[in-house]
């Protein structure tokens, strides 16, 4: 019969790995998330409704760009 060597387990470097693939899961998840809001035009609705709750009644798509959705507001 043989006997196998192994090696301790570092419990801090297995901690920090988990800590890593938890992050990452949860970015990856958020990343998601964010992106089915925008499809469902979500983020659009929700600052339209924000400043129209602020007072402003006008509101149009002054310029967008892959990154922002700028607005303009008239009173």
């Amino acid at each position: 019969m043989t006997t196998t060597e192994t090696n301790p387990i570092d419990a801090a470097r297995l901690e920090a790995f988990v800590g890593q693939a938890v992050t990452d899961m949860g970015a990856a998840i958020s990343g998601l998330l964010l992106h089915i809001g925008d499809r469902l035009g979500l983020y659009k609705a929700m600052a339209g409704a924000v400043l129209r709750e602020a007072g402003f009644s006008r509101v149009r798509r002054a310029t967008q760009t892959p990154f922002n959705l700028i607005l303009e507001a008239r009173p």
